[in-house]
């Protein structure tokens, strides 16, 4: 599933909760008095940029981007469907307006008006007034003689500064030791001219982060998805989309950024630190887990798995099926994470979970696993915990191809699950699982996978 697909899904919610509105006016100053002023008119924007980068104005913002100046200092701004009063005022080239909660600041010369960062976006807006664009023409305030219009001379630079390789394939991938390499994690989506935080993004679980390696190879996680990439010359290439296509993107980097863009959505990775080999399994003590993160996840735990969404015969007999699984997730003091996890229905342990590796994650806040099931491979999957309620959902793939998704929910043994939990547990195992030990379900479940992990108790979680 492609970047745009997997998120935008979930961008929905985020939607209902941070609309954009344009109500009130804001008065605080005043623009030219004079009727015969040259800028008067109303601005539409043209062409909308960011990081180099040049992108529709109505997938950055639906509907469009006006703006009318009006005598006095007054004005009209149409953002989408939203429309607010403004005030505005020009000192020099320098250009001001607020209304409606929104300030926007940039140049303005000639009948081209250009907003910086508008609305926090990020996003450079060109504006254009056809009426005041003509009035400068025709005083020759233009300096067509250097070339046309102001417009004109506009585009004609930022075409030659997007001269470069074509963009529609890469003919090789060098890698370096270039400021892209390293691990970045999600900080931003800009989509609909809304702005959505790192904070905002996790609560919806929308998670993800770009591992880029000097060899010119790396990983991409999106939302559960993780995929081999290949980058060079401004892209970003998935060979293999898990749908049988190729997905490509365009990059930048500015101010510690890697900006992606991806049609009308534009996502901002933050970087993590140089180098750091995030690959799961490895020695964690260099960073530093807060305690409170590990007390979420350390424990003994029991619940359900459903799978569904079968795709090809491989695992088509668990399609549509459910069953319980039981866990123990043991860490040292440095918050390493030694995960144990196996689930009642396949007691031949060549199809139960194993080969786990997990690390906590301090910048995400959630655990990471990834290892077998089923005799495929699990892909890297975000564990979430909310209310002492473990979720996971993943994909499960056969070297073949073949697929099938899991969701998974877990609660520490003996505790109480609630009415809004999913899955959930059936009472009718908790009853009879209670007061019952780890091992003593493991020996109820059958022939179990070997190597369960003493019992930690690092941050007091019972």
């Amino acid at each position: 599933m492609t970047v745009k697909k997997k998120i935008q899904i979930l961008m929905v919610a985020l939607m209902l909760l941070m609309s954009m509105t344009l109500t009130a006016c804001l008065g605080f100053g005043k623009g030219d008095d004079d009727e015969s002023d040259p800028n008067l008119g109303v601005y539409v924007a043209k062409t909308a940029e960011l990081s180099g980068f040049e992108i529709g104005v109505d997938d950055v913002f639906d509907g469009g981007f006006t703006i009318e100046l009006k005598k006095k200092g007054k004005g009209k701004a149409q953002i989408g469907e939203d429309d607010a009063s403004i005030k505005w005022k020009l000192d020099g080239d320098s250009f001001h307006a607020e209304g409606g909660g929104v300030e926007l600041d940039g140049t303005l010369k000639n009948g081209v008006m250009i907003l910086e960062d508008v609305i926090g976006s990020g996003v450079t807006l060109t504006l254009e007034c056809e009426e005041a664009m003509n009035a400068a023409a025709s005083s020759g305030d233009d300096e067509s003689s250097s070339g046309g219009s102001v417009a004109d001379r506009l585009k004609s630079k930022k075409d030659a500064a997007s001269d470069g390789p074509d963009k529609s394939r890469l003919e090789s991938f060098l890698g370096d030791s270039s400021e892209e390499v390293g691990r970045w994690n999600l900080s931003t989506v800009t989509q609909d001219g809304q702005v959505y935080m790192k904070n905002d993004l996790r609560k919806k679980g929308i998670e993800s982060w770009i591992q880029v390696d000097p060899d010119g190879t790396g990983q991409i996680y999106l939302v559960g998805d993780l995929m081999d990439m290949e980058w060079g010359d401004g892209q970003i290439v998935v060979p293999d989309n898990g749908e049988g296509g190729r997905d490509e993107y365009r990059y930048s980097i500015t101010d510690d950024f890697l900006v992606l863009v991806d049609g009308e959505m534009v996502l901002a990775f933050e970087r993590e630190g140089g180098n750091d080999d995030v690959s799961l399994g490895g020695d964690s003590a260099s960073v530093e887990i807060p305690r409170n993160l590990m007390a979420r996840y350390e424990g003994d735990w029991h619940g359900i798995i459903l799978f569904f969404n079968a795709k090809g015969t491989t695992f088509a007999k668990r399609d549509n099926s459910k069953c319980d699984v039981a866990a123990r997730i043991a860490m040292d003091e440095n918050g390493n994470v030694t995960p144990y996890f196996a689930e009642a229905k396949d007691d031949d342990v060549q199809y139960n979970f194993r080969n786990l590796e997990a690390e906590l994650d301090p910048d995400m806040e959630c655990m990471f696993l990834s290892g077998e099931l089923l005799g495929g491979t699990m892909e890297l999957a975000a564990v979430g915990e909310e209310n002492g309620l473990l979720h996971m959902y993943f994909t499960i793939s056969a070297d073949n191809g073949d697929s099938i998704d899991a969701e998974l929910a877990m609660r520490h043994l003996d505790t109480a699950w609630q009415s809004d939990d999913y899955p959930m547990y059936p009472k009718e195992g908790l009853d009879y699982y209670r007061g019952r030990s780890l091992e003593w379900r493991l020996e109820d479940f059958g022939t179990m996978p070997g190597g369960l992990p003493a019992q930690t108790n690092i941050t007091g979680w019972q």
